[in-house]
């Protein structure tokens, strides 16, 4: 979902902005803070999966596999996000991208 764009998003404030730079600047902005939240989450999820020292009572498997998911989704995470920073810094302006069309005309109908 991270990859594609598809998680929540309220995006009022880029339909409020007209077409063109203030909305690419925007979109950058949030890609920069999206980028620096998985960062956030990746270094602290490091942090986390190498001070587990606990097994699992049960299986007897190391607390510290399952902490590991952490840094390695936010390393994909990040990845996405440097992706798209690249794109919005080297796509041309381009009227009707699809990050400036409304949630409601993009959603799959059911």
């Amino acid at each position: 979902m991270w990859r594609e764009g598809g998680h929540f998003a309220v995006d009022v404030l880029l339909q409020a902005l007209p077409q063109g730079l203030a909305r690419r600047v925007l979109r950058l902005l949030v890609t920069l803070c999206c980028t620096a939240f998985a960062l956030i989450l990746g270094w602290y999820g490091l942090n986390l999966a190498l001070d587990a020292s606990a097994t699992s009572p049960i299986l007897e498997l190391p607390v510290a596999a399952r902490y590991a998911a952490i840094p390695v989704s936010a390393a994909l995470m990040t990845l996405a996000s440097l992706r798209d920073l690249v794109l919005l810094v080297i796509e041309p302006a381009a009227e009707g991208h699809p990050a400036d069309v409304p949630v409601q005309e993009t959603a799959s109908k059911c």
